[in-house]
């Protein structure tokens, strides 16, 4: 059962996180054309260095995790570690972005539906040693 929710939880979270890369580059046709100015100006406005090296390190954590959760879809071991320290990685550097970019009520929502199942995910690897989810796969 354990195994069942942790790929459920993983499509969604592949899913959803490819849904919000996709509205990323192209946003719906339902937003107006000013809100789709204000996004263009904020997007064009110049990082500082570090602000620039920490979207960079979300950005390659974020697709590191991707990677991995496809990895612990055939449940490999090393997939979970790689996705936990990610996933840590990308909160941190979410806090230390200085402010967001305008966003859709759906790319709300589909980062709350991608951070529930992170949740779910980050507590079946944190019980998976008494479920023996990676019971097959001794290996890292």
């Amino acid at each position: 059962m354990e195994i069942l929710i942790l790929r459920i939880s993983l499509v969604t979270y592949l899913l959803s996180v490819s849904a919000v890369m996709l509205l990323a580059f192209y946003p719906s046709a339902d937003v107006p054309t000013e809100v789709l100015s204000y996004m263009q100006w904020w997007y064009s406005q110049p990082n500082t260095e570090i602000e620039e090296f920490v979207s960079t390190l979300g950005a390659v954590a974020l697709l590191i995790s991707f990677f991995s959760a496809i990895a612990m879809l055939f449940l490999k071991k090393w997939g979970a570690y790689l996705f936990v320290g990610c996933i840590f990685i990308v909160a941190a550097t979410e806090w230390l972005v200085p402010g967001f970019a305008p966003r859709s009520s759906l790319d709300a929502n589909l980062d709350t539906v991608a951070s529930i199942s992170v949740g779910f995910i980050l507590c079946l690897i944190m019980f998976s040693e008494k479920l023996g989810t990676f019971k097959h796969n001794k290996s890292i």
